[in-house]
């Protein structure tokens, strides 16, 4: 338990730069570590917005004619509401 975590997700190591700028709190077992990079491009940003969206609508896609129905049914339901 005490060999860090390997990261399979191209992740980017955490390293000692952040060390000020991070805060770390446990749940069980699991060490949660919240670190500030500092100030990130606009450019960046819409990038990150942009495939959000991207992933957002090919789930979407993927779901069923009834399923996506009862989605919109329930969205329209709580914001009738």
């Amino acid at each position: 338990m005490d060999q860090p975590h390997k990261m399979s997700r191209g992740d980017a190591p955490m390293t000692d730069k952040y060390q000020d700028q991070s805060m770390e709190y446990y749940d069980g077992n699991t060490k949660i570590k919240i670190v500030d990079p500092g100030p990130v491009p606009p450019e960046k940003v819409e990038r990150i917005l942009e495939q959000f969206h991207r992933v957002g609508w090919s789930i979407w896609k993927d779901l069923s004619l009834e399923e996506q129905k009862a989605i919109n049914a329930e969205y329209d339901k709580q914001r009738a509401d």
